[in-house]
């Protein structure tokens, strides 16, 4: 007779499964929210992950937390499940995107409340995310002036993430312009296995097979950590900038060295956009349903971003100007009289 192993993985869900049904919301009242993560690995995901479930605990609801490592397939039916056992709401805490039209509208159809982060589902009643438009393409900018308009560049990237389309377009759409810019290679996928060890044995590699390197584009942070390593230790900081996304605490601890190359980064206040979502599925719930809840909500709810750069980011950066009519009058017309 055969016999069927369990893996730990399977315990882990198996357990989640039957804790979520001893508190199902038919029995006892129990208000539940699942909160759904692709990965936790780095400081951005566990900090939002934290702020999440302490706030909901304080209003008095129960946060099932799942962690799909990485995994797009257990997300989904992580997903799945929270849709099954009729949960009260749930947010999908970053992830690819493409892989969750379908399950999204599994939960408007349930009546579920859904709010995505870092990614557009036509389920969720609001998508979180943070000003990848603008900071995507300053920040191409930073990198393109400081290339001195000429020479190549490499791209660490992550496929299937929105937000990490939008920044590739963005950054693409500053470089066209400049006829002496082109990328040295293809973009090379950072796996989340080693992220560190992967973008720094490739920038290593880029360093030595393409003598006219002269820039990094980082579409997450962790590969910001390997390219500033392998920069430093090839000693070529002088002549290679680094722009990416993401202030990880030991991004920032790199750019600070001595001997660390011109790096500029966007960086995503991971407070805000936590409780954003938090606000938002709060106020979601308390419509009767999904529908009446997205006349409310915002379709995308855009958090504002930060600029850092270890070179002179006061002049390079520039605040927006965000002006009323009247403002706006005075402003660009210089005291002439107001039609109004």
């Amino acid at each position: 007779m055969k016999k069927f192993k369990i893996s730990s993985v399977h315990l882990s869900v198996l357990f989640f499964i039957f804790t979520l049904s001893a508190v199902h919301p038919g029995s006892a009242g129990q208000k539940i929210i699942g909160l759904s993560h692709y990965w936790m690995g780095n400081e951005y995901n566990m900090n939002g992950n934290k702020i999440l479930t302490q706030a909901f605990t304080k209003t008095g609801y129960k946060v099932f937390t799942l962690n799909a490592n990485g995994n797009s397939a257990k997300q989904v039916t992580h997903v799945k499940t929270f849709i099954d056992k009729k949960v009260s709401g749930i947010v999908i805490f970053g992830g690819v995107g493409n892989k969750f039209g379908e399950i999204s509208m599994k939960a408007w159809e349930a009546n579920i409340p859904l709010i995505c982060h870092m990614m557009f589902l036509p389920g969720a009643l609001t998508s979180i995310v943070h000003d990848n438009w603008e900071g995507s393409t300053k920040i191409s900018v930073w990198l393109a002036n400081q290339m001195h308009g000429y020479g190549k560049y490499i791209v660490l990237d992550q496929p299937g993430w929105h937000i990490a389309e939008i920044r590739m377009r963005a950054m693409e759409d500053v470089m066209r312009w400049f006829p002496n810019i082109k990328r040295g290679a293809d973009p090379y996928i950072i796996n989340f296995n080693d992220p560190v060890g992967a973008s720094y044995t490739f920038t290593k590699t880029a360093i030595q097979e393409i003598p006219d390197l002269k820039g990094v584009f980082c579409i997450w942070g962790m590969p910001l950590i390997g390219a500033i390593k392998a920069i430093r230790e090839m000693g070529k900081g002088d002549q290679i900038a680094v722009a990416g996304t993401d202030t990880d605490k030991p991004v920032l601890n790199l750019m600070a060295q001595k001997d660390a190359p011109r790096t500029a980064v966007v960086g995503h206040p991971q407070d805000i956009s936590a409780h954003t979502a938090v606000k938002l599925l709060s106020k979601a719930l308390e419509y009767k349903n999904v529908q009446e809840a997205r006349e409310h909500l915002p379709a995308v709810a855009v958090i504002d971003i930060a600029f850092t750069s270890n070179t002179d980011p006061k002049n390079e950066f520039k605040p927006r100007a965000v002006l009323t009519l009247d403002e706006a009058w005075e402003f660009f017309h210089h005291g002439s009289k107001r039609p109004w």
